[in-house]
């Protein structure tokens, strides 16, 4: 090992070690990690806020649906075994009409829920640029 002295009044480190400036690196190195950790949990926070909102949206059209199916179309009794079920021409009628009742309902919640979610996908598409 060989130690330089540039004169008389220096001070002697040994093994040239600098805990100061190493001490300054690690501070830079985990602030530089705590700053992508936020980064990214700022990222996780925003997906789970879209992801969130289109969640809820599905699940209000499903469940509106679902209640105005039901507010519109009268409960059906179970047949009991010993008695057979009749099938009339208005019961037939009527079934059908529910169906298409059904399908109409379900394709205006279709149409009104791919609305939403090409509104939203435009309204992402301009603000991230």
């Amino acid at each position: 090992m060989s130690f330089t002295l540039n004169d008389a009044t220096s001070t002697y480190q040994p093994f040239s070690f600098d805990t100061e400036e190493q001490k300054r690196k690690l501070q830079a190195l985990a602030e530089h990690y705590r700053a992508q950790i936020e980064a990214q949990w700022d990222e996780v926070k925003d997906d789970t806020l879209y992801y969130g909102k289109h969640a809820l949206v599905i699940g209000g059209v499903v469940a509106g649906v679902y209640l105005a199916m039901e507010a519109l179309l009268p409960a059906e009794n179970k047949p009991s075994a010993d008695k057979p079920r009749k099938e009339s021409n208005s019961s037939t009628l009527g079934s059908t009409l529910k169906g298409v009742a059904l399908s109409m309902a379900l394709a205006w919640a279709r149409k009104r829920l791919t609305d939403f979610l090409e509104a939203e996908h435009t309204t992402n598409a301009q603000s991230e640029l």
